[in-house]
């Protein structure tokens, strides 16, 4: 103990331990090992058991935080499971959006792994904001890679880009009757564990405020009961821009690189003409 650091209470072990046993059944119902859950989380094996055991009283928020990442990139964990973790160690759960150079590194690690892809995708933070997009993404709303008008896009939320009209993407969905009620559910869904964290209920106000036909449809979508969403998959989507045929795709979400805070969504082809147009794109590259 250091000089600065005050005696440990009763309470404090009590609350220790409790939060600890929780720990401990978040990890068995995910069947993961302590050994395999610090693989994931980069925390020592030792500092899991220690913290479990409550042979650690005051672990830190930031290990904490690390470790229920690692859980929730097996199973997402609900707020309230987050908060069961936390509190009794002082902590209140504040889910941070990833921000600055942690983004940018990000979107490094992106270029390398995933920009070459054979067919649209881009990616985006757990907030849905648009962080960046491989080579062939532009093509689903009529544009190139390297367009200017894709800058403006960078760091808006996904209900900015379909809703307004500013947007080139506003204007190349034709099937939004269909697909954006099943879209907003999905991310009504991936929206419950933060659901009384700040940085959410700011950007489903304000994407309330801005857009009329946003908030006719998450109106509807709150009334739908929520599930626990496995793969990610949606549509199709149909998309025509301005100038140019008609194409048709399965969305497919992933979490990036084992952080369930970075989300890949590919465009997968969902008919012939749509497959053909895409190899269409990448003969062009070569």
């Amino acid at each position: 103990m250091s000089i600065n650091e005050k005696p440990i209470r009763s309470d404090e072990k009590v609350m220790a331990a409790a939060a600890g046993m929780y720990l401990r059944q978040l990890r068995e119902e995910r069947k993961v090992s302590i050994m395999n859950l610090a693989g994931l989380c980069g925390v020592l094996t030792r500092t899991i058991q220690e913290i479990e055991t409550a042979a650690t009283v005051r672990p830190k928020r930031h290990t904490l935080l690390a470790i229920l990442h690692g859980l929730s990139s097996l199973k997402r964990l609900t707020a309230d499971e987050r908060k069961k973790v936390l509190e009794p160690f002082g902590f209140r759960d504040q889910s941070l959006l990833p921000e600055g150079e942690e983004v940018l590194s990000i979107a490094r690690q992106w270029e390398r792994s995933v920009f070459e892809l054979p067919h649209p995708a881009y990616l985006v933070d757990f907030a849905h904001r648009f962080i960046t997009w491989n080579r062939y993404a532009p093509g689903v709303i009529g544009l190139t890679y390297g367009h200017p008008a894709l800058e403006k896009m960078r760091g808006r939320t996904l209900f900015d880009l379909i809703f307004d009209r500013q947007f080139e993407t506003a204007f190349a969905i034709k099937n939004k009757e269909t697909f954006l009620p099943e879209m907003l559910y999905v991310m009504r869904c991936e929206f419950e564990p933060f659901k009384e964290d700040e940085w959410c209920k700011e950007c489903i106000r304000n994407a309330r405020e801005a857009h009329p036909q946003f908030r006719a449809l998450w109106d509807k979508v709150q009334k739908m009961p929520v599930q626990e969403l496995g793969l990610r998959t949606m549509g199709p989507i149909i998309t025509q821009p301005a100038e140019g045929e008609e194409l048709s795709f399965h969305l497919l979400g992933t979490d990036f690189v084992n952080d369930s805070r970075f989300r890949v969504i590919q465009y997968l082809p969902a008919n012939v003409a749509t497959m053909r147009k895409c190899l269409e794109w990448v003969e062009a590259q070569e």
